[in-house]
């Protein structure tokens, strides 16, 4: 994990982080930060889709609009077993029914729905890259909880008052959270980083314990 406070949520924050160099996926929601980036790969979070279709079948209270929801669910769901499956039939069938309810005009007569199939239209390659990526996930939930306590921490405090005092956050955050993914405990690290910094070594690994 690694975190960045900045005032601005401009697209430069992301490519300063990624490098002008980026050659990989970007797991994300569809802010125009990303989006705008037609060079990047782009693996979409399906998790924000699944919640905004549910969200049109309630405001709504459509039949139609309930069972676009409940179909895009289960296309989405059927796509993570072919995912864990690996199998190409599973894989291509999933698409197939993802391409018919893009295109279906049933749901003509609900404009938030229409909207919602133009953008699983514009943007079907990122969403339904998980089916054929083993490494890339469905959803940005794991992104979401890294985010989690840092949020919490500002809806606390009001935030940072100072560049200095944003890079500290950003470090510890990027520090916790890192440790968290790879089940190393903050306590032993914090002890093991202070003695290599009085002895003149270089902090301990945040990816493995020592051996």
């Amino acid at each position: 994990s690694l975190f960045r406070i900045e005032l601005s949520r401009g697209a430069w924050v992301a490519e300063e982080m990624l490098g002008k160099d980026f050659k990989g996926t970007v797991c994300s929601d569809f802010y125009g930060a990303y989006t705008r980036r037609g060079d990047w790969v782009h693996g979409y979070c399906n998790a924000h889709t699944i919640r905004e279709a549910k969200k049109i079948a309630e405001v709504t209270g459509d039949a139609d609009a309930a069972r676009f929801s409940n179909r895009l669910r289960s296309i989405l769901s059927d796509g993570q077993e072919a995912q864990l499956a690996g199998n190409a039939d599973e894989r291509e069938h999933v698409r197939r029914r993802m391409d018919y309810l893009i295109g279906s005009t049933r749901f003509a007569h609900i404009p938030d729905v229409v909207r919602l199939q133009k953008r699983l239209d514009e943007h079907r390659v990122g969403i339904m890259l998980f089916v054929d990526r083993p490494d890339v996930p469905m959803t940005n939930n794991a992104s979401e909880r890294d985010i989690r306590p840092f949020a919490m921490q500002r809806k606390v405090t009001g935030g940072t008052r100072s560049s200095r005092g944003s890079f500290t956050l950003a470090t510890n955050m990027t520090l916790t959270q890192t440790l968290r993914k790879n089940g190393l405990p903050l306590r032993a690290w914090i002890a093991a980083a202070f003695e290599a910094h009085v002895a003149g070594r270089a902090p301990p690994s945040v990816f493995a314990a020592p051996n």
